[in-house]
C-alpha cells in the first residue's frame, strides 16, 4: 500500500509538471482572425474594420504581443513571434488609415516607431531587418512577412507556431515560386531568363553573394520541371517583374 502511494504520488507531479511546463498558445486569436478575414492571400479588410468584436480581439493580440516576455522563447518560438508580428501589426496598420490604396500612401509606414512587441517600441523596419533578417538569417522570412500589397507574398490564414514554423516556411517557399508574380522563366535559344519578384533585387544577398549562390538557394523550393529547365540550362539571365503596390485587399 505504501509502495502504491508513493507511485501514485510520483504520476501526480509528473503530471502536474506538464501541466506547468505548458504554455498558453498566445497566437490563437491572431489564428482565429486571419482564418476569418484572408483567403487566397486577399485580406477582408473591409469587413474587419466592420466587425467590432474581431477588431477588439486583434488589438487584445497587439496589446499580449507587446508585454510578452521573449526572454524564456526557443528560437523557433522567437521566429514565429516576430513574423506574426510583422503581419499582425501590418494590418492594423492599413486598418487604421482604411480605406486606403496602398501602403505606400501611408506617410512613414516601415519606419514609424509604432508598435509594441516584447516590450520594446519597434517600427515595422526594426523587426523586418533586426528581428528577423539580422537574428535569423533565413532567407525563407521574405516568403513569410507580407507588406499589405499585392505583389508581396500572400497572406497565409494561418498564424505562425513555434512547434511548425519550419515546415510553414517551407510550404510557403514553394507556394511562392508557383506563382507568375513571383516567378517565371523564358527560354531564347540557348539562354534562359528567370524572371523574379524584385524581393530578390532588394534582398538578394540574403539568399547569396552571386546569382549561381541566389539560383541554388531557390532550387529546393522551385517545381521540378523547372528546376530541371535551370539545371540544364547553358546560360541564365536574371530580370525582376515590377512589384504590385496596390492593397492585397478589400
Amino acid at each position: 500500500m505504501k509502495h502504491l502511494s508513493i507511485a501514485a504520488l510520483l504520476i501526480c507531479l509528473l503530471y502536474a509538471g506538464g501541466l506547468a511546463v505548458q504554455k498558453p498558445d498566445i497566437h490563437e486569436p491572431w489564428d482565429q482572425i486571419l482564418i476569418t478575414y484572408v483567403r487566397d492571400g486577399v485580406v477582408n479588410y473591409s469587413g474587419l474594420k466592420e466587425r467590432q468584436a474581431d477588431r477588439q480581439k486583434l488589438d487584445t493580440y497587439l496589446d499580449t504581443l507587446g508585454k510578452a516576455d521573449s526572454s524564456a522563447f526557443s528560437k523557433e518560438e522567437l521566429l514565429a513571434f516576430w513574423i506574426n508580428a510583422y503581419n499582425a501589426f501590418t494590418i492594423k496598420l492599413i486598418l487604421d488609415h482604411y480605406p486606403v490604396r496602398s501602403i505606400k500612401d501611408i506617410p512613414h509606414a516601415w519606419e514609424q516607431k509604432a508598435w509594441r512587441a516584447a516590450g520594446q517600441l519597434m517600427s515595422l523596419n526594426d523587426i523586418e531587418n533586426i528581428k528577423l533578417r539580422k537574428e535569423f538569417r533565413d532567407p525563407r522570412i521574405h516568403f513569410a512577412i507580407v507588406c499589405a500589397s499585392k505583389g508581396c507574398p500572400d497572406m497565409q490564414n494561418r498564424a505562425y507556431r513555434a512547434s511548425t514554423v519550419h515546415q510553414m516556411l517551407d510550404d510557403i517557399a514553394r507556394y511562392f515560386f508557383r506563382q507568375p508574380k513571383n516567378f517565371q522563366t523564358e527560354k531564347s535559344g540557348s539562354t534562359l531568363t528567370l524572371h523574379l519578384s524584385r524581393i530578390f533585387q532588394w534582398y538578394g544577398a540574403d539568399f547569396g553573394q552571386t546569382d549561381k549562390e541566389l539560383i541554388a538557394a531557390m532550387l529546393p523550393f522551385l517545381p521540378k520541371d523547372a528546376a530541371a529547365t535551370i539545371t540544364r540550362a547553358q546560360k541564365i539571365e536574371i530580370t525582376y517583374i515590377e512589384y504590385d503596390w496596390s492593397l492585397n485587399g478589400v
